[in-house]
């Protein structure tokens, strides 16, 4: 944080939408004392959440005047985070079992997160200061660094120019179709629509869709129609050129590589060489960030997706902190991002907080997108944070001297980034590596191989692809003397062997520490950051507890670094007061969020954050950018081709990359070959 030593200023800002972006920007401006106004086009807060069955006039939204739908909410959309990981900071999204109207599900509807919205506006008295049915129609910037804002009521009615101190945009970007870029597509005769006029299956009834995309909503929407299409053909970029795969409890569903090109007669070739005469192509390939109304004579510029150039995702450096943009990063937990970015804006204006100068800012981008482009990263994933998300937030957080994100958030959300909610995975093969590695050797030589999960819903009963002999059940539910094996979804098997692969438990047969060390549900504890009792340490230390790591040695390496450093006196430990206090708080969030103890030592997708905490401890630099860039691909790759990736890859960037720096490293003075 940097904290200025002029007066505190008030200031007249105008925040353009009254999503959830907008509502909590409002909220922290107010509480820093500025006087502000929201503008919103709809007739109630809540943005892209508030469903509507209208669609608009072009299904595929490429006409410029095409009636326009704000919202992209298809009916039967619900979260794909948690609530308790949703919600912003001082106002939890809880549920609220006792009101029949409310969803009370961990993973709740659309209507639920706008009822939360709605709440959270009254609750903090925003709905008071937005102006319903009034759509900002431009926005420049006058003399004395101030902001003319044009805006009209829904009738047509234009209300005089406003001058505002600020202006924070927070009008969303899932309004804006992007639309595939395919060989023949302009002339193919069959119907197009993009995702955002999507609302529900019918009108795709007995119908031959081939849908675009494999992100959150492609899944959702892919396995919505298949309950009533004739076939759905998945076009997907993140697999190999070569795929073709039935998908798993749908005997309707192919999963392809990317279309090649489409034809006259409605036929798609995909890049796999399969042919399909389809009817209809569902593009689920994302937005564009759009502010029509937005003058700012060529200083802010969307290029290729990139809002730029932008400090932090926030602040263009010219115009700041007059300008600022709230909600643009995508790919996490939004809401709190937005409520941190919010309390940085709201601080800044009130000269509570200071930004660096305009030339320092300048250079930050630059630098960006400069490793933007060394690491292969496309501009149109600019704002795409997934792989820095805890440590943006993190940073926004000691920008307005606030508590960073909270260790059981970010457990939540980046152990399991794209949970399957009560659904089976499209693509899962079920169970850990061992399992996937097992099932597969075994297919080889085995009548049959029936692999249980408990990852899946308790109906599933799914012909694996590729396999004519495996597949993917429910959890087991009995096994009987006659050697039969009841399946949760209903089926029984009369099996010759149970196989188990079912992880290990932590043992220390040799370690007597009178009670002070315990494993209990394989939980280790109490463990300081997985590595110290408070009680003797830093006399005993454990090294490699953690799991769900894809690479565990350079971990193992940051371990032993903090440990050597601290039994040499040259890194201190907190008190034991304060390590015992920061693990019940650890353990007490875990079982707030529904964690199991026997997942306490699961890093999952934090392993990178966990890694980098140990660096900064140990004074040493945090991991590469190629080694995390390199983790990510290794996942990918994992789950969209489990039989070829050890010897298919698309990173050799990031290997060449490796090899430069492994030139660099030195081992008793000799250079490492």
């Amino acid at each position: 944080m940097q904290p200025t030593h002029h007066q505190p200023a008030s200031r007249h800002v105008a925040v353009i939408g009254a999503g959830a972006g907008g509502l909590v920007a409002a909220r922290e401006l107010r509480r820093e004392g500025h006087k502000v106004v929201v503008f919103e086009r709809g007739d109630q807060v809540g943005g892209t959440w508030v469903y509507t069955p209208n669609v608009e006039s072009d299904p595929i939204g490429l006409d410029p005047n095409r009636t326009r739908v704000h919202s992209s909410m298809y009916q039967s959309l619900r979260t794909n985070l948690p609530r308790e990981a949703m919600g912003f900071r001082d106002y939890p999204f809880v549920a609220i079992e006792e009101d029949e109207e409310r969803d009370p599900r961990r993973y709740p509807g659309h209507r639920e997160v706008l009822m939360y919205l709605k709440d959270f506006a009254i609750e903090f008295g925003v709905s008071e200061i937005v102006r319903f049915e009034t759509e900002v129609v431009f926005v420049d910037l006058v003399g004395g660094g101030k902001w003319k804002v044009k805006s009209k009521s829904k009738r047509g009615e234009v209300v005089e120019d406003e001058i505002f101190d600020a202006v924070v945009v927070c009008n969303g970007h899932h309004t804006e179709p992007c639309v595939a870029q395919i060989p023949g597509i302009n002339t193919w005769k069959g119907k197009q629509i993009h995702s955002h006029n999507y609302r529900t299956p019918e009108p795709f009834r007995d119908q031959v869709v081939v849908l675009i995309g494999s992100a959150t909503s492609a899944i959702d929407i892919s396995r919505d129609i298949a309950g009533v299409a004739k076939e759905v053909h998945i076009a997907s970029r993140s697999v190999a050129d070569e795929t073709i795969e039935k998908q798993p409890v749908y005997n309707n569903v192919w999963l392809h590589s990317m279309i090649k090109s489409v034809q006259e007669d409605g036929s798609v070739v995909f890049r796999n060489g399969s042919v399909v005469l389809a009817d209809v192509i569902l593009h689920c390939t994302g937005y564009k960030f759009h502010f029509p109304f937005l003058e700012t004579n060529g200083i802010v510029t969307v290029d290729d997706n990139r809002v730029g150039p932008l400090y932090k995702h926030v602040f263009p450096p010219d115009l700041a902190p007059s300008l600022s943009f709230v909600g643009l990063p995508w790919k996490g937990a939004l809401f709190p991002m937005f409520e941190f970015q919010s309390k940085w804006i709201a601080g800044i204006l009130s000269n509570r907080i200071a930004l660096p100068s305009q030339e320092e800012m300048m250079e930050d981008v630059k630098a960006f997108y400069s490793s933007l482009e060394a690491s292969g990263t496309p501009k149109r994933y600019t704002h795409n944070i997934a792989d820095y998300q805890p440590g943006y937030e993190d940073w926004l957080a000691a920008e307005c001297g606030c508590p960073a994100f909270e260790e059981w958030r970010k457990q939540i959300i980046y152990r399991n980034p794209e949970p399957f909610r009560d659904q089976v995975c499209c693509n899962f093969n079920g169970g850990a590596a061992s399992s996937a590695d097992i099932s597969r050797e075994l297919a080889g030589v085995a009548k049959e191989v029936h692999i249980a999960s408990r990852s899946v819903a308790d109906e599933a009963i799914g012909k694996q692809p590729d396999y004519d002999n495996m597949w993917l059940p429910s959890m087991i539910k009995s096994a009987h003397d006659d050697g039969s094996v009841a399946f949760q979804d209903g089926s029984v098997v009369v099996a010759d062997i149970i196989l188990h692969c079912t992880g290990y438990k932590y043992h220390f047969p040799f370690l007597e520490t009178n009670g002070i060390v315990t494993v209990d549900d394989n939980r280790v504890g109490p463990l300081y950051k997985h590595v110290f009792p408070p009680a003797v340490a830093p006399s005993l230390s454990f090294v490699g507890l953690p799991w769900k790591v894809v690479v565990p040695f350079p971990q193992f390496e940051l371990q032993s670094k903090w440990i050597a450093g601290l039994l040499s006196n040259r890194i201190a430990l907190p008190s034991k007061e304060e390590i015992m206090e920061d693990i019940r708080a650890f353990y007490s969030l875990l079982e707030a969020s529904g964690i199991p103890k026997r997942y306490t030592h699961n890093l999952g997708d934090c392993q990178v954050e966990y890694n980098d905490w140990l660096a900064a401890l140990c004074g040493c630099p945090v991991s590469e950018e190629w080694r995390k860039k390199m983790h990510l691909e290794v996942s990918k790759n994992k789950h969209a081709r489990p039989e070829t990736y050890w010897d298919e890859w698309e990173d050799d960037h990031l290997v060449l990359q490796a090899h430069e720096d492994f030139k660099k490293y030195t081992l008793n003075g000799v250079s490492k070959k």
